[in-house]
């Protein structure tokens, strides 16, 4: 859905109403990805400015939102965190078996990570650590391990995090 929000230019302080949209559909991906979608130009100073806003993402397949929306698949709080849901369910992943596998790699390395899937590379399931600003790449073996050990609860409007994952998950 269209919706207009007043905005001001950081730059020129120019006041004008603009037109947003909350809702976007599969032919959106590629410039919610590269956020794109988010860059607004000044008519008056030309300025190029990145607004961060909240929308939902509808697909034939699954529905993503950033920020608080009602009838979706899963509810995400940060850019990093749509952007990562994205890549999962484009990839047909399932992202509680993926939080799983991060912690897992985190606990064999040692480290805490903040690890962001990025996509499968080959046979490679890759994360990007935003703590660390580096990839990592590992067999996609551990990830197909827990998809034939584990069954994932079916469960919608809700976030999923490192934190909570395992609520999902039954042996």
């Amino acid at each position: 859905m269209r919706k207009r929000i007043d905005f001001i230019c950081p730059t020129c302080k120019n006041k004008k109403r603009i037109t947003i949209n909350d809702e976007y559909n599969e032919t959106h991906i590629v410039k919610i990805l590269d956020r794109s979608i988010f860059n607004i130009k000044c008519d008056k100073c030309n300025t190029n400015i990145y607004l961060d806003y909240k929308f939902v993402l509808r697909t034939p397949n699954y529905s993503l939102s950033y920020g608080e929306f009602e009838d979706v698949d899963r509810i995400c709080s940060t850019y990093d965190d749509i952007k990562e849901k994205i890549l999962i369910y484009e990839d047909k992943l399932n992202d509680c078996l993926i939080e799983l596998s991060k912690r897992k790699i985190e606990h064999d390395l040692k480290k805490e990570l903040d690890l962001r899937y990025d996509g499968i590379v080959e046979d490679k399931l890759v994360f990007y650590s935003l703590k660390e600003e580096k990839s990592y790449s590992f067999n996609k073996e551990l990830y197909d391990y827990y998809l034939n050990k584990y069954k994932v609860e079916i469960i919608k409007n809700t976030e999923v995090n490192s934190s909570n994952y395992f609520k999902y998950i039954k042996d």
